[in-house]
């Protein structure tokens, strides 16, 4: 069985074929303005010879976006994109948002495939068109995700940030200001910080999670960075010698492929 893994961002579109004998991660990706030329681009795919028996896609970047892609899968193939969502437990991992399915999917698929490989307490920070920052505990075996930041990619602005990403528009007014809550169990908690899109912004953040975590007897969580601008931040933040980092680039796909498993 040949299954299309899609993961469809605010600034990208990143693909990954899987079979049964295979598990590849020859990851491609083209930018949004590259959208009309995505059935050209999966027809002159090397990894595949035959139409996917499957295709799973996880959207971050509004219905419109949602329904492009839904054609061109159908137009080519045939075949129905199955629409991944956010739901309230996958395994042993619990979603902790007051609605499940407002968590966004490419944090949830981040999380699920940070929690398959760790087993472990985590934070995990996705650098992207947006900066997401998710605490994800262990409690009794199960790993429980206890909430999250929204902040605006680095060098941005609230105001740029809600340009690169349009459909908030359909969100509640949110009003930010003060540190509020340390971080959101909805997306409207979790944007409710008055932070900008600065290295420092995320440092902050960050060690005030892990000053939280110590109080509550803890151990010290894994911090998990990905995303197009995980480099640039790791450059940029210093959080301290005893943080253990762990750094992987194709997170969302990773999730997917979790997912496609039998």
């Amino acid at each position: 069985m040949t299954s299309l893994l899609i993961d469809s961002g605010n600034s990208r579109i990143k693909w990954r074929w899987i079979n049964c004998e295979s598990k590849s991660k020859n990851d491609h990706y083209i930018d949004i303005s590259d959208l009309k030329l995505l059935a050209k681009y999966f027809s002159r795919d090397e990894s595949v010879n035959s139409k996917p028996d499957r295709v799973l896609l996880a959207n971050s970047a509004g219905q419109q976006r949602e329904a492009e892609i839904t054609e061109i899968v159908f137009e080519l193939w045939g075949v129905e994109c199955e629409l991944v969502r956010s739901v309230e437990s996958f395994d042993t991992l619990k979603n902790g948002y007051h609605n499940p399915a407002q968590l966004g999917v490419d944090r949830w698929l981040g999380m699920i495939a940070s929690w398959s490989r760790l087993q472990e307490p985590f934070i995990l920070i996705d650098s992207g068109s947006a900066i997401t920052i998710d605490l994800v505990c262990l409690v009794d075996g199960y790993g429980e995700h206890q909430g999250g930041v929204i902040l605006p990619s680095l060098g941005d602005s609230w105001d740029d940030f809600a340009c690169k990403i349009p459909h908030l528009k359909e969100m509640p007014l949110i009003e930010r200001g003060g540190e509020g809550s340390l971080i959101g169990k909805s997306t409207v908690e979790a944007m409710r910080l008055d932070l900008a899109g600065t290295a420092e912004s995320v440092r902050k953040v960050v060690q005030n999670i892990l000053k939280l975590h110590k109080q509550n007897g803890g151990n010290l969580p894994r911090v998990v960075v990905t995303g197009g601008g995980s480099a640039q931040l790791l450059n940029s933040i210093t959080l301290g010698q005893s943080i253990k980092f762990t750094t992987v680039k194709s997170l969302v796909l990773d999730g997917l492929a979790i997912l496609c498993d039998p």
